[in-house]
């Protein structure tokens, strides 16, 4: 599995793999941070996208392409990036980010012709009910480590300086205590 994009999506994405044991687990993004922080959560590559193409660098490590590709930055190039890495005959990539509004995606139908699949989620389809005690329960039994997605807890007057500490990287996922000021 590659997953494009190591912000807070990304990064549960590269949790979620190493829990179902995916071998290898590629985590992609332009941070050394963000990578590192991946690596944390169960990532078995890093792949700063600044220091090559990353199409080429997973098709080197995985040859033949990956089963799945996870897109979580909301950039139409990078969605583009996850769907010509998957594996032809039956790879999927899954578009998990949000594009600004008015933007288009350009894709090569020979993808389509390869055999590969394109999906979109809304909320990696959770279904509360069923799903969030499971997760409850995997985190309780420290089989879904997402301890370090918590890097900071702010207070409620802190929460502008929480979004740009989540704009620029520097928080995986602020929590913001509204008990405190």
């Amino acid at each position: 599995m590659a997953v494009f994009g190591a912000g807070g999506i990304g990064l549960c994405a590269v949790a979620g793999a190493a829990l179902a044991e995916c071998k290898p687990v590629i985590a992609v993004d332009v941070r050394a941070e963000k990578l590192t922080r991946a690596e944390s959560l169960g990532a078995s590559h890093r792949v700063n996208a600044t220091l090559c193409d990353p199409v080429a660098e997973i098709l080197r490590l995985c040859p033949g392409g990956v089963d799945f590709a996870i897109e979580a930055t909301g950039r139409p190039p990078v969605m583009v990036q996850a769907l010509a890495c998957v594996r032809n005959q039956g790879g999927t990539a899954v578009i998990i980010g949000n594009a600004p509004h008015g933007q288009t995606l350009e894709l090569d139908p020979r993808q389509f012709n390869l055999g590969k699949s394109l999906l979109g989620t809304w909320g990696g389809d959770n279904v509360p009910d069923r799903d969030f005690p499971r997760y409850a329960r995997l985190v309780t039994e420290g089989n879904l480590r997402l301890g370090p997605l918590l890097t900071r807890t702010y207070g409620l007057a802190q929460i502008n300086e929480a979004l740009a500490d989540l704009e620029s990287g520097e928080a995986a996922r602020p929590l913001i205590d509204l008990s405190r000021m």
